[in-house]
């Protein structure tokens, strides 16, 4: 495992840590307030390192909390399930969002000269389809090239006569980008004291403004944007949880919605 999957994976576990500490010893405020909580420079630098570090993690396996419920799937492999049996693989596939990976065998122009695109598969007349939800990234869509390797994140929508088709698909990093917008949007939102229902952004405010407080003035996180892994394993977990309990106690203070999650478990 080289570094940067070991800091992906290890900022999985510190956004699901959170869960743990909070439920365990977060604790409720006796001085309520309704101002939000000041977002500093350094705790900011620390939210878009995680946001790039889930963003990266999602591009290279889909594996991640903050865009979890997209599947990652290899084209070829949906292609040969489909050939074997359409109803099986429309149980496992059909209506679910999926990070689709192959490589580019044609790009054709459509019905309305809508493009889509055709990804390889061990039947080439089965290529399973890409069908794109807007024509604005029509000059990205006409610089693909045969053999390329794309990603894409599609809605499953089963196959015609046995060829499988994607729809409302987008480019995967357009897709982790204005994801990790509209997240760093919602987590200024949650800590200025609004409600916002996500958990997974809650989480990754508690976090990073726990490890904006333990990260050493000389980390990278800082000056590149970048959080080593030798960063995070050098904090230590007791740490780290002290520090999250604490960044609890305080959002509270300012009215924020830090959530007791014992009664969730």
């Amino acid at each position: 495992m080289n570094k940067d999957t070991r800091v992906v994976r290890m900022t999985a576990v510190l956004l699901f840590v959170v869960f743990c500490v909070v439920a365990c010893g977060g604790g409720k405020s006796n001085i309520p307030s309704k101002n939000g909580y000041p977002l500093q420079s350094r705790e900011q630098a620390v939210i878009d390192a995680v946001l790039k570090n889930e963003s990266d993690a999602f591009l290279e396996d889909g594996d991640t909390m903050l865009f979890d419920g997209i599947l990652p799937v290899l084209a070829s492999e949906v292609s040969a399930e489909y050939d074997k049996n359409e109803v099986s693989a429309d149980q496992k596939y059909f209506k679910k969002s999926l990070l689709v990976t192959g490589r580019v065998l044609s790009v054709n122009s459509g019905l309305g000269n809508k493009p889509y695109v055709v990804l390889r598969a061990s039947n080439q007349l089965l290529g399973p389809q890409i069908h794109f939800e807007k024509k604005n990234n029509i000059s990205r869509i006409a610089s693909l090239e045969k053999g390329e390797r794309a990603s894409f994140v599609c809605v499953a929508g089963g196959a015609i006569v046995g060829t499988p088709m994607f729809e409302e698909c987008s480019f995967a990093d357009d897709y982790a980008a204005k994801k990790v917008a509209e997240t760093k949007s919602q987590v200024i939102a949650y800590l200025s004291g609004k409600n916002i229902k996500s958990e997974s952004v809650k989480k990754l405010a508690i976090v990073a403004i726990a490890l904006a407080r333990v990260l050493p003035d000389s980390s990278t996180c800082f000056s590149t944007g970048k959080i080593r892994a030798e960063e995070l394993e050098a904090i230590g977990d007791e740490a780290l949880k002290r520090e999250i309990s604490s960044v609890s106690l305080e959002l509270r203070s300012h009215g924020v919605d830090v959530p007791d999650l014992k009664a969730s478990n």
